[in-house]
């Protein structure tokens, strides 16, 4: 099977490799053995369905389509639902199958996930004792109908307390730390916490956990701030967090040593990022369909000396492109499969996102007013109206003011 590394014949103006990205709803850490072999198990079987589900209790794949959207069960030790979506080359998402509102593109995610301690910063809820969601149910004669599941959740991550104390009049401030003494340096702090302190459930108001030790702990689940939110999986947890600690310190390293950053993103990106591959309908047909119309897609398609309806651009619609969907060509050319990088979950992307920046020498910098991570040109000093609106104009008026001083002091003729 022959792919193609770039679809510079379809549009000379690609900005980006394709990237596929696989965004799971529940999204236990990847790093985790069960989540990590189930990924495993959907890559192996995907054939370019847009929503795959993990199902524990099926025993083989099936497949079927609701509304033009391929689904993939997939027999696995985790439930999840995984949206398959597709980034376009000017970074927007096509995300047909995806119920939870996205962002329209990726413009400015990384520069907010860099940032996240000079923004509003994460928080720690109480997780819900319920989730109820819709979710395919297979008979074993092969036949699909919807149900609804529901969970509980189990402890998760227990971290201890390396301090704690009041830190302001919002209230108590406590530090966790990982790894414990004597452990060696991180790599996946949900997997060692499962294995080193296993816990469950206390049964109490508000929820707790206690390990097997008798170490007690409140049950809290993670939450991230907009416009993260949106992507990150309900289950986000502690290796979420290393990964944004280790993506942030690259970014603050690359000015300095750019080939050590990118050395060391390529190491943090290994276990979420992979080589994949999709198709032509998917990568390039359906997104620009959506976003650039009907005659774009007609104008390509007769570069790639395709046969287009002869009416002409004022009469191309859904029909003339019905029709055209019905040859042959056009059946070979959307089928052609097509290289591209597969990003698992919101950490995968952003793990792409901060390679791409540094492999195009785009460094980072820190914003000498305010401390945030900006990047740009070597030289930068401060945020740009793109980094962060509030602190350039704080500075413009800062320096229009330094202006108006200084011609205040002009002696007069």
């Amino acid at each position: 099977m022959q792919f193609r590394q770039l679809l510079c014949d379809i549009s000379c103006d690609i900005r980006m490799q394709p990237l596929q990205l696989w965004l799971p709803t529940f999204g236990a850490s990847i790093k985790r053995p069960e989540a990590g072999r189930d990924a495993i198990r959907a890559f192996e079987l995907w054939q370019g369905e847009l929503l795959v589900w993990l199902l524990p209790e099926i025993r083989s794949p099936s497949r079927w389509e609701v509304d033009g959207i391929g689904n993939l069960a997939v027999p696995s030790e985790e439930f999840d639902r995984i949206d398959v979506i597709h980034v376009t080359e000017d970074g927007r998402l096509y995300a047909p199958s995806a119920e939870r509102k996205l962002p329209r593109a990726v413009d400015g995610l990384l520069d907010a996930w860099l940032n996240i301690q000079k923004a509003s910063g994460v928080r720690f809820v109480y997780p819900p004792r319920l989730v109820t969601v819709p979710a395919p149910e297979i008979d074993p004669t092969g036949a699909i109908s919807t149900g609804e599941r529901t969970f509980t959740f189990d402890p998760g991550t227990y971290i201890p307390f390396s301090s704690s104390g009041f830190s302001d009049r919002e209230g108590c401030r406590v530090n966790m730390i990982w790894p414990p003494d004597g452990s060696p340096s991180p790599i996946s702090p949900e997997a060692k916490s499962a294995a080193r302190y296993p816990s469950k459930k206390a049964g109490t108001d508000p929820p707790m956990a206690i390990t097997d030790k008798g170490d007690l702990a409140l049950h809290v689940f993670l939450r991230w701030p907009e416009p993260l939110r949106s992507i990150m999986p309900l289950l986000s947890g502690p290796d979420d967090l290393l990964a944004q600690a280790q993506m942030s310190r690259i970014a603050g390293q690359s000015a300095s040593d750019q080939v050590e950053a990118l050395r060391a993103a390529a190491l943090g990106a290994q276990q979420y990022i992979s080589p994949g591959y999709s198709t032509v309908e998917h990568c390039w047909f359906r997104p620009t369909l959506e976003q650039k119309g009907i005659a774009h897609v007609f104008f390509k398609a007769e570069d790639r000396g395709l046969i287009a309806p002869s009416r002409g651009p004022r009469s191309w619609d859904h029909a003339a492109l019905n029709q055209a969907l019905e040859q042959e060509g056009w059946q070979r050319w959307l089928a052609e499969p097509v290289s591209i990088r597969r990003a698992w979950g919101a950490v995968g992307l952003f793990w792409t996102l901060l390679r791409d920046r540094l492999e195009n020498q785009q460094f980072f910098a820190t914003c000498e007013r305010c401390g945030r991570l900006i990047s740009g040109k070597d030289g930068k000093r401060f945020c740009a109206r793109s980094d962060d609106l509030e602190c350039f104009k704080k500075r413009r008026a800062l320096d229009q003011r330094r202006s108006r001083r200084a011609r205040s002091n002009v002696p007069q003729r």
